[in-house]
């Protein structure tokens, strides 16, 4: 398993601001194998200090 890049803030809120309203899908691969969320809303709560 590799080591998550840090993401920039500038990266983030681009990101979330082309994010359309629906159907968000949140992957990870914890120490089980691969994890998925499908989520109907979806809101960042700030971006510092950002929340992983």
């Amino acid at each position: 398993m590799r080591e998550a890049e840090p993401v920039s803030a500038a990266s983030l809120r681009q990101a979330l601001a082309n994010l359309a309203s629906g159907v968000t899908v949140i992957t990870a691969y914890g120490a089980a194998g691969p994890l998925g969320l499908a989520a109907t809303s979806f809101v960042s709560v700030s971006l510092f200090p950002r929340y992983s």
